[in-house]
């Protein structure tokens, strides 16, 4: 009769039983796939000797600067950021950046102030080190001869409003200042607890991307995101969006200036630490 006939004829659709395990194909063994990529990382990775230096340099810097925010209360806050700060550093770039959000503009004898503050501070407690600093249009580095401290200058958004092309730093960099911060941010709530592996792929990947010209122009954001959703990691959607972009608007009415696309509390966390 008709109606005894259903989807998959008079009888109906009946369950297979399990696949027989001779149709299963066997895992590939990538044990000697897994071991060339973790020797590849260390080939790329900075030497024993180099990273016992930068670190040193990182702790004593981020106590003079500690000594700063305290005593001055000039400073916002300070985050470890970059690769440094994820454990992807490679050979040949063998620089850890340190981001000091200010409180104040952000003005070039500003940041003059502050490298002569911690350079002449180091050199007093350490005579024998031989420093080296170099001002950039970012901030400034210090350096020894196997480690470079790089500090990246940036300032509340509230400040942004105030600046002056002709005596702060520019906007376009103090904005890739506060992304350094952020992206440091995103990296410690949704890939902080990565394995080993995790991370040696995030470096391959990265110097991957830095040997090749067509790939030049990708941010290490980028790739490092792609490198955590490729794997067992999930970082939530944060990690996707676009740093916004800071706009000044003139009001037409009074002719106030006003300041678009980001929040007065975006970009720097509350005062819960220095990132450390």
């Amino acid at each position: 009769a008709r109606g005894e006939r259903g989807r998959g004829g008079r009888f109906g659709a009946r369950g297979g039983g399990p696949v027989g395990k001779h149709l299963l194909k066997p895992a590939p063994d990538e044990t000697a796939f897994s071991e060339a990529l973790l020797k590849r990382n260390q080939d790329l990775g900075p030497t024993s000797v180099a990273q016992s230096s930068i670190l040193s340099l990182v702790i004593k810097i981020t106590n003079v600067i500690d000594n700063v925010i305290v005593s001055a209360g000039e400073i916002e806050e300070m985050r470890r950021v970059g690769s440094y700060k994820k454990g992807t550093m490679t050979t040949g770039h063998n620089v850890a950046d340190l981001a000091v959000i200010l409180k104040i503009l952000p003005s070039v004898e500003t940041e003059t102030a502050l490298a002569t503050k911690v350079v002449e501070t180091l050199r007093t407690q350490d005579p024998l080190e031989v420093l080296s600093m170099l001002l950039n249009e970012t901030g400034f580095e210090i350096s020894l001869a196997d480690a470079t401290v790089k500090i990246l200058i940036a300032t509340v958004p509230l400040n942004m409003r105030k600046l002056e092309p002709d005596v702060h730093i520019d906007m376009k960099l103090l904005q890739n200042s506060l992304a350094a911060v952020r992206h440091a941010r995103l990296f410690e709530e949704n890939a902080s607890h990565s394995t080993p592996m995790h991370r040696s792929l995030c470096t391959l990947n990265v110097a991957f991307r830095r040997s090749l010209e067509m790939l030049a122009l990708l941010r290490d954001l980028v790739v490092e995101t792609s490198t955590w959703d490729g794997v067992t990691v999930k970082p939530s959607e944060k990690v996707y969006e676009k740093m916004p972009e800071l706009e000044l608007v003139v009001d037409d009415v009074d002719g106030d200036v006003e300041i678009e696309g980001m929040d007065a509390k975006e970009g720097m966390d509350s005062k819960r630490g220095h990132g450390r």
